[in-house]
């Protein structure tokens, strides 16, 4: 569970994994943007769930989100099922099981995350330091050990159909595309897990996806900005790849230099999904705001929530200026991924936490 739930009687063990509680609802409803989203909305939660806290904490800064209360028994597959049903509005999550339980619920879609990911630990009483301890041993081994990597990929990260059960996934294998991905991440200076974690959340690694918007492959490349890159054959795994790698490269390459090296990552993420123009004019929206513009999380993001905040029109409609709270939705997931990238790959070769970029 949550390490920040541990009382004062309680010890947390080294994290094990980073997860975030995701709002999750009907594939056929309206797409819920971001938090604004959720007024009015029902969101199913059992009453000793740990994002409780998180909840009421919304309902008091005034989000008119109704809490529908269930039993403490109530397991995260039985919430899904309810929502799929229509019993259930919304049901909110961890992170970390989203990406297994929605390998057979198509009717299901994941909204955004309420919050940034947080560490996940074993929580033990405070005064048995000997069991803290030999747990904190037992993590360390087994969750760096390839067995434990190649379960995680298989059923966690990206879990097959049932009936692609009994596909086998390498034990240092995060991707079908790890190699292609290492190659060109080099090539442009970038962690090849961060852009991993990108690519799943583009496409979950379908080759073959398509967007409404005309995005395609798996870094959901447009025909357009694959034109003007000179990229093509957006279908061909290897093209697209290098294509995506090199679009991230020149976004990149628009931000100043002296920027903090993670902050200018996760803006030229946040400029991949909602572009360059607008994550610029959400700087200058943190400065009028009293926000650091050189600082993403917490300050530009706050920015360019803002720019999705919807607005009355003279016929009483509510517009949105845009929906950049997608772009928000998108840098914190990517984020979320990659941290469980960097945990599941630690000893399979050096490096460090920061995003290179």
């Amino acid at each position: 569970m949550p390490a920040e739930t541990a009382g004062a009687d309680l010890a947390a063990t080294l994290p094990y994994d980073y997860a975030a509680p995701v709002v999750v609802g009907r594939a056929a409803d309206r797409p819920l943007v971001d938090m604004a989203d959720l007024a009015g909305r029902r969101i199913l939660l059992p009453t000793e769930s740990p994002y409780l806290a998180t909840v009421l904490a919304l309902q008091r800064k005034g989000l008119a989100l109704t809490l529908e209360p269930a039993g403490k028994t109530l397991t995260a597959e039985q919430a899904l099922e309810r929502v799929a049903q229509g019993t259930s509005d919304l049901a909110l999550i961890s992170s970390n099981l989203v990406r297994a339980e929605f390998a057979r619920r198509l009717e299901l879609r994941a909204q955004f995350a309420l919050t940034e990911p947080a560490p996940m630990s074993w929580l033990v009483r405070g005064t048995d330091r000997q069991l803290l301890s030999a747990l904190d041993e037992f993590l360390a081994q087994t969750y760096q050990s390839g067995f434990y990597k190649a379960l995680y990929s298989h059923y966690v990260e990206r879990p097959m159909p049932q009936g692609e059960a009994n596909q086998v996934v390498k034990a240092d294998e995060i991707s079908p595309y790890d190699d292609i991905v290492q190659e060109y991440a080099a090539h442009y200076d970038f962690d090849w897990r961060l852009i991993v974690a990108q690519m799943f959340q583009e496409s979950h690694f379908d080759p073959n996806a398509e967007s409404v918007a005309g995005a395609s492959g798996l870094m959901q490349m447009l025909p357009t900005t694959a034109a003007w890159i000179g990229a093509e054959n957006l279908s061909d795994p290897r093209h697209n790849i290098r294509a995506g790698l090199k679009y991230m490269n020149f976004l990149r390459s628009q931000f100043e230099e002296d920027l903090n090296l993670q902050d200018r990552t996760w803006f030229t993420l946040a400029a991949y999904n909602a572009g360059f123009g607008r994550v610029q004019k959400a700087r200058a929206r943190a400065v009028a705001m009293d926000l650091d513009p050189d600082r993403w999380f917490d300050n530009v993001e706050l920015a360019m929530m803002s720019f999705a905040r919807p607005v009355a029109t003279d016929d009483g409609q509510n517009l949105r200026a845009c929906h950049c709270g997608q772009a928000v939705v998108y840098v914190r997931d990517i984020r979320s991924r990659y941290n469980s990238y960097l945990h599941l790959t630690r000893g399979m070769e050096s490096g460090t936490d920061a995003p290179k970029g």
